[in-house]
């Protein structure tokens, strides 16, 4: 006995009653007052039932990849594949372009003040924790900062606190 969806409705029992197939549910549902259906009520609806037809799986067709371009980007993500390195350079150059649009448009906010990596940043907390990423002993000049930053985070949380 398969379910259906419609369990308990006009369209359930005709689905039951077209598939010669008992449904306690659906018997108790028409027992409750619903209209009577028999077989013969329904063989105009019967009659006009088409058959399902089972669906084909096509072959997928792959198209040959426009490498370098935004495209094929999204090509060889689509079927799974490593992304070659001309068309990662174009999807990584079609952001950039997104990105300095955007915040020509004062959208997006302009870009940080970081050092690039690799430039050691010495005298504060940022310091110290590229030390510590580094598996480096903490310098003096990083020590001193780190605390005096952290301090000046503390007075402030008590100054709020007591306000």
């Amino acid at each position: 006995m398969s379910s259906y969806q419609w369990c308990g409705t006009q369209a359930g029992v005709d689905a039951h009653i077209r598939d010669g197939e008992n449904c306690s549910y659906c018997k108790d549902w028409v027992k409750r007052g619903s209209p009577v259906i028999t077989p013969e009520s329904l063989a105009p609806k019967v009659a006009k039932v088409k058959p399902v037809k089972a669906k084909v799986k096509r072959a997928r067709v792959v198209k040959e990849r426009e490498h370098g371009t935004l495209p094929g980007y999204r090509q060889h993500r689509k079927y799974g594949e490593p992304v070659c390195d001309p068309c990662r350079e174009a999807f990584n150059a079609d952001k950039r372009a997104w990105r300095e649009k955007k915040r020509a448009n004062g959208e997006l906010p302009p870009v940080a003040c970081f050092p690039p990596r690799g430039v050691r940043v010495h005298g504060n907390r940022r310091g110290a924790q590229q030390h510590r990423r580094n598996n480096e002993p903490v310098c003096d000049e990083c020590k001193v900062g780190e605390r005096a930053e952290l301090n000046a985070s503390r007075a402030q949380k008590r100054a709020e606190a007591s306000q």
